[in-house]
């Protein structure tokens, strides 16, 4: 990620969703702990979608994510 290095690890990894280098996207928070970068999180969430990139969230969603894409 030459050129990137300025940048938070959230926007790094929004600049990989827009550039369509990712697969899948497994992001997991804390639902009960205070998010301190929230905008950062619904950002990341808004371009997987717009990216149509699959997003897992949860511990069960990411292991049907990671077989489906081990599987082909």
């Amino acid at each position: 990620m030459a050129g990137r290095d300025t940048a938070g690890g959230d926007q790094q990894i929004g600049a990989l969703i827009a550039e369509g280098a990712l697969d899948a996207l497994i992001f997991f928070v804390d639902p009960l702990s205070p998010l301190p970068h929230d905008v950062d999180v619904k950002a990341l969430t808004r371009l997987a979608t717009v990216h149509d990139l699959p997003m897992a969230c949860s511990r069960s969603t990411a292991d049907i994510l990671i077989a489906a894409l081990a599987g082909g």
